[in-house]
Order: structure tokens, then sequence, then C-alpha cells
């Protein structure tokens, strides 16, 4: 599976609570206002996406939520935190990229499917912001 694999559950939730906690316990309140614990996709729904961008790769970026972005889709919240999934034309494995951390309980899951035939596409969102 090459360097993208699952990792160890317990060392990843460790991360997310550090995270959790550093944000939380800000002293700037446009941080404090902005978390997000996570974003959830519809699985069917993300593999759909997924298996319809030209690119090799896909590039997970954060980002807050502007006025403008909201207005155009209400289910967003001004000044929170989120996940864009934009398709991206960089191969980690050539580019030594950094090595990409995703968590199953059993340490293992199946292979990524084969990567799709520009980098042109509207980036993935829109997934359910926690809490």
């Amino acid at each position: 599976m090459g360097k993208h694999k699952p990792v160890n559950k317990t060392l990843a939730q460790e991360c997310v609570e550090r995270y959790k906690k550093i944000y939380q316990n800000s002293s700037d309140q446009e941080v404090k206002k902005s978390f997000s614990e996570g974003i959830v996709f519809d699985k069917a729904e993300l593999i759909a996406w997924l298996n319809t961008i030209p690119t090799p790769s896909v590039k997970i970026a954060l980002g807050i939520y502007t006025p403008a972005f909201v207005e155009k889709y209400p289910i967003a919240k001004v000044g929170r935190l989120s996940t864009f999934i934009f398709p991206s034309t960089i191969i980690p494995h050539e580019a030594k990229g950094p090595i990409i951390a995703f968590s199953l309980a059993a340490d293992a899951g199946d292979p990524p499917p084969p990567p799709p035939p520009s980098d042109d596409q509207d980036p993935m969102n829109q997934g359910t912001l926690l809490p």
C-alpha cells in the first residue's frame, strides 16, 4: 500500500485529542469560535465523488468558512473550520510527500481505488460539521 496506510487508532486519537485541547484552550476567541471537531462525509457519496476526479491524488486542506461561502452553501457556519478535498496532480510517492494517515480499528483496510484518469475540479466539502 506504499506510504499511505492505516495507522494505529489509539495514536491517531491521541493526536486528535491534542488538537482539541490546544484549539479549545486558545486565548484567541476567533480560534475558539472556529473550532470544529471533525467533518463527516457519507462514504458512498465521497467514493462516488473521488471516482469522478481525473487526478492521481487528493489534497485535504483546512479553511474557515467565509460569509460569501455560507451565503452560497447555507449548511456551513461562518467562521468555522472545515476541510476541503481538492483534486491534486501531486503524486506523493514520487514527490516524497508526507505520509498520509488514516485510522481503522484493525489497522488494516482495503487498498485505495486505482487513480482516476486536471486538477480543475471543485473540491469536496459540505460534510457534517462536528459539533
